[in-house]
């Protein structure tokens, strides 16, 4: 030991005495990035803790949609980079007997592939779904998980037509604008041909049920899928149309198309173009606004022009879509308001932080929590906005009787509704009869739920919007950690350095490890209604209050109702002996 002491010290003296004073040590990126990442996964637990804890139910419920989505896209972003990567880098270029050998796709290649894939993954979902018609968490993440699925392979398809044929062009806007349109013209093929499908495969087991009672369920569980597998379609096409209108507001102020997942040079990049971007996101909301407040008449003028229009053979399969022409829009609006501000805050970030040498991998976690951060906050405000419209303005709007307007307060009918008979004012809703059983309560639900006022109904659209986007902050920060995780292991050559079957592993094994996970306990809580968030607040609030008293009581301060109770209970129990003495005395 001493001999080891002696050689440290003669060591120590050849360099120098140690370090100088004044000389400090080089600290790496990596440090930095660790370090970072410490104090985000810290500061991002307990602010999502307390996010999904709020005393409101509607907040709750925007939470954990939030997190149902985000857990989505990270398993949607994974698989659809190692089939992409399978198609292109083992089966396209790999070499023979694996691969074809070819070289590098162009743009027109890897946009066949791209539609190759949303063609077959939008059967292939409507026959999951299908499949799984009978359990709803697992039909829920079914068609969740392929609905992002599909919006990413139809972004990789449709952005590939944007550049062309040839692979360094810049597009033009006439190309751009044909691909929206072909975009929009194809989606709808895909969904009218599922459609069919759908119908023949009900058909086929309406067929196969015998007695009346198994073809009404059947009903039921057919038109829950029906619902959930038209839903999933509507997201896929929403968020690809959306993508492809906003890649085009970038064209127009980058003059050239940009890459949501690669960083834009500082050059093309300043405040000119940030606030635009930024200000056509916010327009984008106030168009939603101004679709919701058009008046009625001119809603149905549009609708009856619209009907007119489908009943043409070259627009006949647009008729699914007449109905709910309104909440498409709306829901297409907000969709490419993420966008814009997604794109924008990238923008930002790398104005701001590549000047320093910030690492990409941590610039893109940087402005997923900033962006999260922000949009748990607008969903705050947002929601405080929504729930003093409901409360204000929700049945002066559709002049409810006040006897239905106190029934809709109180939970109740109460004494005086009963009394009213068929020419009451309840007779124009639900008969006497009906009054007393179950029935009334959902007639209630049903008037309050649709008493709901056009701005709040914009408000609600809004933060959903804004769930989206943070889910969309995240799906490129997860997209550079896998590549970047990818990149490192084959370069070492210490595990695996076949890229291909790396990006499989890691996609099973996420798939297999977090799917089950968010199935079980975040869809569950995803698909809870409001009235069992209110029932769940409401349990908690009771049980804070019985803590509380509890603690109260263990200070050595009972309650004055607890004496009272323990000494009336001694005499009682005092008058009760004296009376069965008096008794034994009597016999």
């Amino acid at each position: 030991g001493h001999k080891v002491a002696d050689e440290f010290e003669e060591k120590k003296s050849e360099d120098g005495g140690g370090h100088h004073e004044g000389e400090h040590e080089e600290i790496s990126q990596v440090s930095v990035t660790v370090a970072t990442m410490l104090f985000i996964m810290l500061a991002g637990s307990i602010g999502l803790l307390k996010f999904v804890r709020t005393p409101d139910p509607d907040i709750r419920k925007s939470a954990y949609m939030m997190i149902s989505v985000t857990m989505s896209v990270f398993l949607a972003v994974v698989v659809n980079l190692a089939v992409v990567n399978f198609e292109i880098d083992q089966i396209y270029t790999g070499k023979p007997p694996l691969g074809f050998g070819l070289p590098e796709p162009r743009y027109t290649i890897q946009t066949m592939i791209g539609m190759g894939n949303l063609t077959v993954g939008w059967f292939l979902l409507t026959r999951l779904a299908w499949a799984f018609k009978r359990d709803a968490r697992l039909l829920h993440s079914i068609t969740a998980l392929g609905a992002h699925l599909l919006a990413f392979a139809g972004i990789a398809a449709f952005s590939s037509m944007q550049r062309g044929g040839k692979k360094k062009t810049k597009g033009t806007y006439g190309l751009s604008f044909c691909t929206l349109g072909l975009c929009i013209v194809f989606l709808n093929l895909l969904s009218c041909a599922s459609a069919r499908w759908r119908r023949r495969l009900a058909e086929r087991e309406q067929g196969a049920s015998a007695t009346y009672r198994s073809r009404t369920v059947h009903f039921k569980i057919t038109w829950s899928a029906f619902e959930k597998i038209k839903e999933a379609e509507m997201e896929a096409m929403v968020m690809v149309v959306s993508y492809i209108v906003v890649q085009i507001i970038c064209q127009i102020l980058l003059h050239r198309l940009p890459h949501l997942h690669s960083q834009e040079p500082l050059d093309k990049l300043n405040s000119y173009n940030i606030f635009w971007l930024m200000a056509s996101g916010f327009m984008c909301v106030i168009l939603a606004g101004a679709l919701q407040f058009m008046p009625l008449d001119t809603q149905k003028a549009i609708s009856e022009r619209l009907k007119k229009l489908t009943k043409r053979p070259c627009l006949g399969f647009c008729h699914r879509f007449v109905g709910n022409w309104q909440d498409l829009m709306m829901s297409g609006l907000a969709m490419s308001m993420c966008w814009c501000w997604l794109s924008g805050s990238l923008w930002i970030s790398q104005l701001v932080w590549l000047p320093w040498n910030c690492d990409p991998g941590l610039l893109d976690v940087i402005n997923a929590f900033c962006v999260s951060v922000v949009s748990i906050l607008c969903i705050f405000g947002l929601d405080m906005i929504a729930d003093t419209i409901d409360e204000h303005h929700a049945l002066k709007e559709r002049a409810v009787p006040p006897d239905i307007e106190k029934a809709i307060t109180t939970g109740n009918l109460g004494d005086g509704g009963r009394k009213h008979g068929d020419g009451g004012p309840i007779a124009f809703l639900i008969n006497e009869p009906f009054l007393m059983g179950e029935g009334f309560e959902e007639v209630l639900n049903e008037l309050a739920q649709e008493a709901e006022t056009r701005a709040a109904k914009v408000m609600r659209i809004i933060i959903n919007a804004f769930g989206m986007l943070v889910a969309l902050s995240w799906d490129r920060a997860f997209d550079t950690a896998e590549e970047t995780l990818v990149d490192y292991i084959v370069e070492s050559k210490d595990i695996l350095d076949h890229p291909v079957i790396l990006r499989g592993l890691l996609a099973a094994g996420l798939v297999a490890f977090v799917f089950p996970a968010w199935t079980h306990y975040i869809v569950p809580l995803a698909l809870k209604r409001d009235e069992e968030f209110q029932q769940e607040i409401q349990a908690d609030r009771e049980r804070h209050q019985m803590y509380a008293d509890g603690e109260k009581g263990h200070d050595g301060h009972p309650h004055e109702g607890h004496e009272a109770k323990e000494g009336g209970g001694v005499s009682s129990s005092t008058e009760d002996s004296s009376d069965e003495d008096a008794n034994d005395s009597d016999e």
